[in-house]
């Protein structure tokens, strides 16, 4: 897959990329299982930011594979509640049934709206069933 747009930090609100929201996304979760604080930008404390760093390679390699919304989702989502790293494997196959379950979607809505296309049954203009009954009085 490739990179999407930018998007907003959740803690700066600066416009960081995809593999960085996902990044800080893991290191928020790590740093509330540790009762470490993680206000503000924690990650660029020395301990944190080679962490940092190697979260956002690890990104960008599932980034290459997967959508953002995938990864997102599965990082927040209940079975990987103890996936601390990108690099998990659990984590890896939790991403892969998200992915797949968006891909299922994704078809079933383009055979859906293409299946289920109706043509306009009113014409525009004089030919009006308001039009035909101002005509007959």
């Amino acid at each position: 897959m490739s990179q999407e747009k930018n998007v907003n930090s959740p803690s700066t609100g600066v416009s960081i990329t995809p593999a960085q929201y996902i990044s800080e996304i893991i290191l928020k979760k790590w740093a509330k299982w540790k009762h470490i604080d993680s206000s503000g930008t924690f990650w660029r404390r020395m301990p944190f930011q080679k962490m940092f760093i190697f979260q956002i390679t690890l990104a960008n390699k599932l980034l290459k594979q997967y959508s953002a919304r995938a990864i997102i989702q599965a990082i927040n989502s209940p079975l990987s509640e103890r996936c601390f790293s990108l690099g998990n494997k659990d984590l890896v196959k939790v991403v892969e049934t998200f992915s797949a379950k968006q891909d299922i979607v994704s078809t079933e809505v383009n055979t859906i709206t293409d299946a289920e296309a109706k043509p306009r049954m009113k014409s525009f203009g004089k030919n009006s069933s308001l039009s035909r009954l101002k005509e007959l009085e």
